[in-house]
């Protein structure tokens, strides 16, 4: 009898049946129950269900997203407000180490000239 499709292949088609599904599921947000008015409805936690001309649902999507992406907005502000203290402090440091680098030049500047002149008198 003539195989149809060669060994590798079978190893393939098990691979992914086990590989892609987890891949798939673990994407997405943990689905809940939602019951209201005696409807049920299988939804992630935050998509909220609402009344809305005498029909009961979940709020559609194009708003569900719009609020997803309001709240990430928010949070990325918030990291960039966060990132630009972190940044003018650390220029504020750099500044200062700055300073303290060119006081200690000075500083072993004398210290040699005073090192040369105690080293001339002692000749």
């Amino acid at each position: 009898m003539k195989r149809m499709f060669p060994e590798w292949m079978g190893m393939f088609l098990a691979v992914l049946a086990f590989v892609v599904p987890g891949t798939v599921w673990a994407d997405q947000e943990e689905m809940v129950i939602k019951e209201q008015k005696g409807l049920r409805f299988k939804l992630p936690a935050d998509w909220p269900v609402e009344e809305r001309s005498g029909a009961v649902g979940p709020i559609p999507t194009e708003e569900y997203l719009s609020r997803k992406f309001s709240a990430l907005n928010s949070r990325l502000d918030s990291v960039e407000k966060r990132l630009g203290t972190s940044e003018t402090g650390l220029r504020a440091a750099e500044q200062r180490m700055g300073a303290a680098e060119a006081g200690l030049r000075s500083t072993q500047q004398r210290l040699a000239s005073v090192e040369e002149k105690q080293f001339k008198t002692e000749e």
